[in-house]
């Protein structure tokens, strides 16, 4: 590997970085704790990261997508972020890619629970989607239950019963009271107004 040390270009050294990962990942069966190298590598492709090429975040997405459970959280919360940055530059704000990959990151940015910022770009997310798709459009109230979800670990638990009680009533009107994803949202309304000692 140390031949990215003197390779030509940028692009040769995230190709490099790129196979070596596939390499590991296959080896190691797809488990975290056995690819030691996952960091090291990932490293070393965000040193690779131009952001004058067009197709360099639409790699840098799906090799997070494919590593994000054998690399480290804060090395794909990392290419994320270069992702993002490299969406909105060449694909714009509310471009369904762009959206979807600052999708990814609010679930990154949970698992280090860095809520603060996650709620602030599930927020962008679900203007962007009311925007493009409609208020009343599957991945629009989609991400309104998961913003709901976070909200209520932080404490902010009327706001987030708000959302659920909104994500139901669309669901029941639109899919059906026997919908699956009708049910599941009565079902994430419950536990919440269980937690807080309410039925209503």
């Amino acid at each position: 590997f140390a031949a990215t040390e003197h390779s030509c270009t940028p692009d040769l050294d995230m190709r490099l970085c790129e196979i070596r990962l596939t390499r590991m990942h296959r080896e190691s069966g797809g488990k975290r704790d056995e690819c030691p190298l996952n960091t090291t590598t990932m490293e070393k492709l965000i040193s690779a990261y131009t952001p004058d090429d067009r197709e360099t975040p639409v790699r840098l997405r799906k090799v997070a997508d494919h590593f994000i459970f054998t690399a480290s959280n804060s090395c794909i919360e990392r290419l994320y972020r270069l992702a993002l940055e490299g969406h909105k530059r060449w694909f714009g704000p509310q471009h369904r890619e762009t959206l979807a990959t600052a999708l990814n990151l609010a679930g990154i940015l949970n698992e280090l629970e860095e809520y603060e910022e996650s709620i602030a770009l599930s927020r962008w997310i679900i203007d962007g989607y009311e925007r493009t798709l409609g208020p009343e459009h599957f991945w629009t109230l989609h991400q309104r239950a998961n913003l709901a979800c976070v909200l209520s670990l932080t404490g902010a638990k009327e706001e987030a019963l708000s959302l659920h009680r909104h994500v139901l009533t669309v669901f029941s009107r639109t899919r059906g009271r026997e919908d699956y994803e009708t049910l599941q949202s009565a079902n994430d309304l419950a536990v919440l107004l269980g937690a807080t000692g309410r039925t209503t």
